[in-house]
Parts: structure tokens; C-alpha cells; sequence
């Protein structure tokens, strides 16, 4: 499981370095709610692979997008 965390996590970040010209040509508000839909979509995707989660992980995983959000904007 770590293997492919550290694979998605480079793919990710791999992305953000080669595509961040969009930051250049959008305002800061599209690409922050861009890449927060993103996130979510992800998050959609993987809770269907594996079945769901609970109301607790959802609310961590609210306040942590939120705090990216807010992190990204900074």
C-alpha cells in the first residue's frame, strides 16, 4: 500500500510542477476550487473501490481539504 501511495503522491505532484502554467493564466479562486474538485472526485472514486466511509472520516477529510484550500491560497 505504501508503494502506490508514493506512486499516486508523485503522479500528483509530478502533474502540479509540468501543468502549473494553468496558475499563471487563472485567478487564484478557480485553480484553489479546481484542484479542491479534483480532490474530491479522487476521494469519490477511491471511497467507491473500497466500499465507503464513516461520518468521522468524512469530517477529517472536510476539515484537511479545507485547510489545504486555505494553505494553497496563502
Amino acid at each position: 500500500m505504501g508503494i502506490a501511495f508514493g506512486l499516486a503522491s508523485s503522479l500528483v505532484w509530478g502533474t502540479a510542477d509540468f501543468l502549473g502554467v494553468y496558475t499563471r493564466r487563472l485567478t487564484l479562486a478557480s485553480v484553489t476550487v479546481g484542484s479542491q474538485l479534483a480532490g474530491l472526485l479522487a476521494l469519490l472514486v477511491a471511497a467507491a473501490v473500497v466500499g465507503g466511509f464513516d461520518g468521522r472520516a468524512a469530517a477529517i477529510g472536510l476539515a484537511a481539504g479545507a485547510c489545504g484550500a486555505v494553505g494553497i491560497s496563502a
